[in-house]
C-alpha cells in the first residue's frame, strides 16, 4: 500500500491505509518540531471497528476515540480548524506564521489522497 506525505514547512502529514489487529483505515500523522526536533506530534487512525485519535505520541500518547460515524470526515474538520491549537494539544513548538498562512492548502492536499488512498484499498479488497 503507498504512502503519502504532504510538507507544511517544519510540520510533514503522512497518510496510509493500515490493517492492524483485524481492523483498518486510513491513518494520518503529524510530525512537526518539539524543541527543534522533529517528533511525532499526533496520529489520527480512522478506522472502521476502533476509530480513535493520539495527541502527543512522542511524549505521553493520550489516545481518545472518535465518535462519529464518518471518521475521515471528522479527522478532516478537526485538523481543518486550527494547525496553532492542534500543535499545541500536542506539545509541539508553535507553527510559524507562514506555516499557519499555508494550512488550508496543507489539509486540501492530505484531504485529496485520503481519499485516493481509500480508493486505492477499496480496489485492491475487491
Amino acid at each position: 500500500m503507498s504512502e503519502k506525505q504532504v510538507a507544511n514547512g517544519r510540520y510533514t502529514w503522512e497518510l496510509r491505509y493500515r490493517h492492524l489487529r483485524g481492523d483498518e483505515g486510513l491513518s494520518v500523522r503529524l510530525l512537526g518540531p518539539v524543541e527543534n526536533q522533529t517528533r511525532e506530534l499526533a496520529r489520527f487512525d480512522c478506522f472502521k471497528e476502533s476509530p480513535h485519535y493520539h495527541t502527543a505520541v512522542y511524549d505521553h500518547n493520550t489516545i481518545r476515540p472518535i465518535e462519529e460515524s464518518d471518521p475521515v470526515a471528522w479527522f478532516l474538520n478537526h485538523v481543518r480548524r486550527d494547525l496553532a491549537g492542534l500543535v499545541a494539544s500536542s506539545g509541539g513548538d508553535a507553527p510559524t506564521e507562514q506555516e499557519s498562512q499555508n494550512h488550508a492548502n496543507a489539509v486540501s492536499s492530505v484531504a485529496s489522497h485520503s481519499k485516493k488512498l481509500i480508493a486505492e484499498a477499496t480496489a485492491a479488497a475487491s
